[in-house]
């Protein structure tokens, strides 16, 4: 979610020239961990080395693919690691990458995959072969004698096993047909094969030590500083040709939670690409020093209420919150109205799963006065939990200021990123959260944005604490249906449900507002998440 900018820059552009001669600036910079890097840009905006330079929201937590706790691990992850399929660049057309040949049955039951021979991973792990794609499915799905617990596993629920044919054949099998899996699984993080042998020696190493066969190898990562990704001297090239080869000896990835902040390492010449400040958008889109590329993504932003916590276990509650917040104010206030307001999970955008009649709920303080005394409540108190990035601090502050309008105090609970993406932990307010404001990204499939809100997810991702056996089996109907229209149906009829239980404050859905340099040409894909190692120079 982007972020106001401090207030200087919320009006103009201050030249590279101008800005570094700011003192202050440069202080804040060295203080949130960026520097003064030693690579060089062009007043023009142009790159003069083969390091690539970008800032990322929030610090590595676990690269591992079974895992990946945040969008920046998901980032990372497909620099270092390939699947047998993919999204090529932008796109959502699927090409084969790791596999030379890819075929499914015609009931949808079967995968075959022959594999490019000769892939080497990282750091002498030898060649990717169909044993590590068996074990890379497998162990996600939790089947295959592994331990894990990976919260992807409904990625790969209806897995039955993956038969190895020999060292470079296979078949991916299924238990029933599984209708996202060439949507939001296998092009998809869940997707990504490791090196066995590599998780088995490392261990618990392997999460900020991944071995995978991209075409960048994980080198250097210190916490809330940077991380280094070094360009694949030997990679094999499964990319290539459908992707040209990077220009990149380097990719330096620098954690900047403050969007105003990062705003300012851009305009010094820290980073060449950014998310920047929402507030800063109209002044980027006529400038013509840099290049503006905004991103429409599935990403969507709520506000959940706890249903299991004592208080919010009352639905007239629910609603009086509901219909307290100022989702409008919150959008001008935090986004600068440049994000789409959401009316449910769904943007029209992704069409499958859409639900074109749900309900817009305006800010009405008399009805929710009106839900508060019917609940029956007096001297409410809450906690809302956050984390620290300034658009969710903003959001916050106005969800506290909307609530005490009606009588019920708001505590902030607002914390690192890392601290609030701990799942299971303290993560998203720990397990006796209340209200808590976030966002989640998500894949072009329905499934994928549903998926965190089911019964398997209580005490993990979904904060809402709802466990609903009805949504549940239209859940597991949906992915089983191949047919569009059907499965789009079932979605309706769940978020049906959902609003009528009252647990959540649909937000927004995000549009990024990037920005790079002029001769830097960027990759996103539509999950809204940079393909850095995509990137070329124009």
């Amino acid at each position: 979610m982007a972020a106001a900018p401090s207030p200087d820059l919320s009006g103009r552009r201050l030249s590279r020239r101008s800005f570094l001669g700011r003192s202050g600036t440069l202080g804040l910079l060295a203080a949130g961990g960026t520097g003064l890097l030693s690579g060089c840009v062009l007043e023009s905006g142009a790159t003069t080395d083969s390091i690539l330079r970008v800032r990322e929201p929030f610090d590595l937590t676990n690269l591992d693919p079974a895992i990946r706790p945040n969008r920046t691990d998901s980032t990372i992850a497909d620099c270092v690691f390939e699947g047998l399929v993919s999204y090529k660049g932008s796109t959502d057309e699927v090409v084969n990458v790791l596999a030379e040949e890819f075929e499914a049955s015609k009931d949808g039951l079967r995968y075959h995959f022959k594999l490019k021979r000769g892939i080497p991973f990282h750091q002498g792990y030898g060649e990717v072969t169909a044993e590590d794609v068996k074990f890379s499915y497998e162990r996600i799905a939790g089947i295959g004698g592994t331990d894990l617990e990976s919260p992807y596993q409904a990625d790969w629920a209806p897995l039955d096993r993956v038969r190895v044919d020999g060292k470079y054949e296979g078949e991916i099998i299924l238990k029933e047909p599984f209708s996202p899996l060439m949507r939001s699984t296998l092009p998809a993080a869940s997707g990504l094969i490791v090196s066995r042998k590599a998780v088995e020696e490392l261990g618990k190493k392997f999460s900020t030590a991944p071995i995978g066969s991209g075409p960048f190898e994980f080198t250097q990562w210190t916490p809330a500083q940077r991380t280094t990704l070094t360009a694949f001297a030997d990679y094999g090239g499964a990319w290539q040709p459908t992707m040209p080869k990077s220009p990149w000896s380097q990719i330096v990835i620098l954690p900047i939670i403050e969007d105003s902040t990062a705003l300012n390492a851009f305009e010094a010449g820290d980073t060449y690409f950014s998310v920047i400040p929402s507030q800063a958008v109209d002044q980027y889109r006529e400038d013509e020093t840099a290049k503006f590329v905004p991103q429409v993504t599935p990403n969507y932003g709520f506000m959940t209420m706890n249903v299991k916590d004592e208080l919010l276990s009352n639905i007239h509650l629910r609603r009086a919150i509901r219909s307290a917040i100022d989702v409008d104010g919150i959008l001008e206030a935090a986004t600068n109205s440049t994000y789409e307001r959401a009316r449910a999970i769904i943007p029209e955008s992704m069409g499958l799963g859409y639900w074109a009649d749900a309900p817009l709920y305006e800010r009405d303080l008399d009805q929710a006065r009106a839900h508060l005394r019917r609940s029956g409540l007096r001297d409410v108190r809450l906690r809302v939990s956050t984390d620290q990035a300034e658009a969710e601090t903003i959001t916050a502050q106005i969800v506290q200021a909307n609530l005490e309008e009606i009588g019920i105090k708001v505590d902030l609970d607002i914390v690192d990123s890392a601290t609030f993406n701990e799942i299971p932990g303290a993560g998203g307010g720990g397990p006796n959260r209340q209200l808590v404001i976030s966002s989640f990204s998500t894949e072009p499939d329905p499934s994928w944005s549903f998926i965190w809100f089911t019964c398997s997810q209580v005490g993990e991702w979904n904060y809402t604490g709802w466990c609903d056996r009805e949504f549940e089996r239209l859940y597991n109907r949906a992915t089983k249906e191949l047919d569009p229209k059907k499965r789009t149906e079932l979605y309706v009829r769940m978020q049906e449900r959902w609003d009528a239980d009252a647990n959540i404050v649909w937000l927004y859905y995000e549009t990024l507002p990037f920005v790079a340099n002029n001769d830097i040409e960027p990759v996103v894909g539509i999950n809204g998440k940079p393909r850095y190692w995509a990137f070329t120079k124009t």
